[in-house]
């Protein structure tokens, strides 16, 4: 707002307004091609972002006469920003062991009192554990008394539809005739899966890599599947697009008689509880809702499973 305000103040009269407003329209285009194509080239983090505060701090000091009492408290508030982001990117816990930054968002692999998570931002996107004779367990928003892990026990299940990977734990519960198809927005979250983490590689089940749009991808996929797990709601940016009506029914479109779809929707930001089941009222379709309590211990954190099934 201050920026906008300087904006406001130094905007020409009526002759010089077409190369004003043609210049903010480009600084605005110019931004957005940094931001959104070029620095995820050039920096493993938003280290943009500091560059930026600095540069309006810059801005704050140098122009205008001498200091006031509103020009030291711009100083000041920009100041602290810097300062909680630089701490904020020094003080996440464990030791990181890559970093990775693509077009859709920031990730970093940690280690983190024997165990190894993918963290996207700043939410959890999944764990393994590093001890060998436990790794094969799944954790995190997975385990087994989990809604998805219990359906995984109560339905017959060889063929799965994953829309979102994390570090790929529900693949644990395949077996050797189990096909997994795996749909995910971001080839980098496959590429840190593949790479540090065992999970996928270790499992023999079959896996088929479908990078894109998860919900293009089901609906070119070919044949049904008995279990289809929706997983892409745990970030601060919720693909609304999966929960609509007509996304639900191109999923009931491609789920076997007996199937299920498991909605993952633990959120700390946005409780899609109330849509989901809005959607299944519309629809005349049976849910179920699963939450899981937390074991600290075991890396169990609470999760909450939304199912849907043809019948009850």
């Amino acid at each position: 707002m201050v920026f906008h305000g300087d904006l406001e103040r130094s905007k020409p009269d009526k002759q010089g307004g077409t190369g004003f407003y043609l210049t903010i329209a480009s600084g605005g285009a110019a931004g957005s091609i940094l931001a959104g194509l070029i620095s995820p080239m050039v920096f493993k983090t938003t280290f943009e972002f500091s560059i930026v505060v600095l540069a309006a701090l810059y801005y704050v000091v140098a122009t205008g006469p001498g200091f006031n009492s509103k020009r030291v408290l711009r100083v000041f508030v920009i100041a602290a920003l810097v300062l909680a982001y630089a701490s904020h990117e020094t003080s996440l816990d464990g030791q990181t062991i890559a970093r990775e930054r693509s077009f859709y968002g920031t990730y970093a692999v940690r280690d983190v009192d024997g165990v190894r998570r993918l963290v996207a931002g700043t939410y959890v996107h999944g764990e393994q554990f590093l001890d060998e004779a436990k790794e094969r367990i799944p954790i995190a928003y997975y385990h087994k008394e989990t809604g998805v892990g219990m359906l995984f026990e109560l339905i017959p299940v060889s063929r799965v539809a994953l829309v979102g990977l994390g570090v790929g734990s529900l693949v644990e519960y395949g077996n050797a005739s189990t096909q997994f198809d795996i749909f995910e927005l971001d080839g980098a979250v496959v590429r840190l899966a593949r790479e540090y983490f065992s999970v996928l590689s270790d499992t023999p089940s079959q896996k088929t890599y479908v990078i894109g749009d998860g919900r293009l991808g089901l609906q070119r996929s070919a044949g049904n599947y008995d279990l289809i797990v929706m997983d892409a709601f745990a970030s601060g940016s919720i693909p609304t697009h999966l929960v609509t009506v007509e996304a639900i029914e191109e999923a009931f479109h491609k789920l076997a008689e007996q199937g299920a779809i498991a909605h993952h929707i633990s959120n700390q930001n946005v409780d899609l509880l109330p849509v989901l089941s809005a959607i299944a009222a519309e629809l005349n379709v049976a849910i179920r809702i699963h939450e899981s309590i937390s074991n600290d211990a075991m890396y169990m954190y609470p999760a909450r499973w939304f199912v849907l099934t043809r019948s009850s």
